[in-house]
């Protein structure tokens, strides 16, 4: 979370907190060609693949952190109130506090999703409010934009967003309505109700603000200094990376500079990139027609934990990845059905994929090749089958455009495990499949022989581990 937060205790003493939600379940990353063709292979895949692990029990789970800093230990990070930068968990690590896990799926899109109104300024006992001029502004505009949204002030009576314990206030009338409210007034303080409601002191329970002293300073409404600083930042999370993951990054900014073509645009972005490190800029200058810029700026090398995908801990288990079993008319059943049975015990998920659905030489066959692709996937297995090869790398109306070649080799491409068995291997040949168990490419007589490197392959996966690097430029 950008904002910054106090956390205050019953004494009223408060420190600064910066929250974290982090999987628990690892994290991947797609590769720039993957992404646009799930774009249009499957535009809700990343909602699909949420709410399949919810609903079969492999529920996620986020641990709850946060980042302490003393008030008085304020002026020794810069970018506290900035919501444009990070306080590096190499400076301040991030401290656990507790787990939420995702344990069921909504019954009603509409009604709990659609519905939900986060507010900001929402919040319990003993949190409190910072100068963070990201989070002031949003503290009224959020209300005001769910008072817009959903036509009423009555919102909060949603069961979606009806807070588990009683909320009262003074809030009367309005569309929407569902509570008889009795009483004469709508508001605190009053003489013809007692001055009831009345608003719960802290020492009863109620919220506490925390006093902030400000002793000889001009509080004026501007933004935090260093919010001006828009290179620092990009520089630590451009030097937390590895050589792939600057590969990916690279690789993506050629795509979006790319698309300009108006070379002055081209330009300023290049120099933009240039101001945070001239390697950078060079790879994405040569390969968006921009001349190759000189160095402008230092890059002291700055570096912090928690930024780079590649260097966060893996789960050492294979659950709720997805694996595609490639089969056709005359695929080895055993073969394909050990390789099936063994993923699925680990806790993977998986599906045969046929010209056409049904059940075929005893395999139930869920998706074909003009529903599925490569890019809805983790890895692909091609069993064992000269009768099912030879169909699958023949011309023939059920994949017009060689969907099982451009499957194996789009999964490779994109640096996934693929693994084949007996004549499966055929496949992988005229895909261009070349590699060994090192690069995730798998290949034996039987799936009893590859189950446990395939396995491996999927643990160990890194989505760019067969990614080219660019040369020094």
């Amino acid at each position: 979370m950008v904002y910054s937060f106090r956390l205050i205790n019953e004494q009223g003493k408060a420190v600064f907190v910066k929250f974290h939600w982090k999987p628990l379940q690892g994290l991947s990353n797609l590769l720039w060609d993957e992404a646009q063709k799930i774009q249009g292979k499957n535009i809700d895949f990343h909602r699909t693949d949420l709410y399949t692990a919810i609903e079969k029990g492999d529920y996620p789970e986020y641990e709850l952190g946060v980042q302490i800093i003393k008030e008085e230990d304020a002026d020794k990070h810069p970018y506290l109130l900035d919501p444009t930068k990070i306080v590096p968990e190499s400076v301040v690590p991030v401290t656990p506090l507790g787990k939420m896990t995702l344990n069921r799926n909504v019954d009603n899109f509409f009604a709990e999703t659609e519905q939900v109104t986060f507010c900001v300024s929402n919040v319990v006992r003993g949190i409190g409010f910072t100068n963070d001029s990201l989070l002031q502004g949003r503290l009224m505009s959020y209300v005001d934009t769910q008072l817009n949204r959903m036509n009423s002030a009555n919102f909060m009576q949603l069961p979606i967003n009806r807070p588990v314990n009683a909320v009262h206030n003074n809030q009367r009338d309005g569309f929407m309505q569902s509570t008889i409210h009795k009483g004469d007034v709508t508001y605190y303080p009053n003489h013809l109700q007692g001055n009831a409601p009345e608003i719960a002191e802290p020492s009863q329970g109620g919220y506490m603000e925390y006093p902030e002293k400000i002793d000889g300073v001009t509080k004026i409404r501007e933004q935090v200094p260093t919010v001006e600083d828009h290179y620092s930042h990009a520089q630590i999370y451009w030097n937390s990376l590895t050589d792939y993951e600057k590969q990916q990054t690279v690789d993506g900014l050629r795509f979006e500079v790319g698309k300009s073509i108006d070379l002055g645009v081209r330009k300023r972005m290049i120099d933009v990139l240039n101001h945070v490190d001239n390697s950078l800029a060079r790879r994405v200058a040569f390969a968006v027609n921009v001349p190759l810029p000189d160095k402008v700026a230092d890059n002291p090398g700055h570096k912090s934990v928690g930024l780079s995908i590649e260097e966060r801990p893996h789960p050492p288990h294979i659950r709720t990845k997805t694996v595609a079993i490639l089969t056709a008319p005359g695929t080895d059943a055993k073969d394909a059905s050990d390789m099936y049975d063994f993923l699925k015990k680990e806790g993977a998920y998986v599906e045969y994929v046929g010209p056409a659905l049904g059940n075929v030489d005893g395999l139930e066959i869920t998706q074909t090749y003009t529903t599925a692709s490569s890019v809805l996937y983790d890895a692909v297995y091609v069993p064992d089958g000269a009768e099912a090869i030879k169909k699958l790398t023949s011309k023939q109306s059920s994949f017009p455009y060689d969907e099982p070649v451009v499957f194996v080799l789009d999964a490779f491409r994109h640096c996934k495990p693929v693994g084949a068995s007996g004549a499966g291997a055929e496949l992988l040949k005229l895909a261009k499949v070349e590699g060994g168990e090192k690069e995730g490419v798998l290949v034996g007589q039987h799936a009893s022989a590859l189950t446990e490197g395939f396995k491996k392959a999927l643990i160990q996966q890194r989505y760019w581990a067969r990614m080219a690097l660019d040369p020094p430029i």
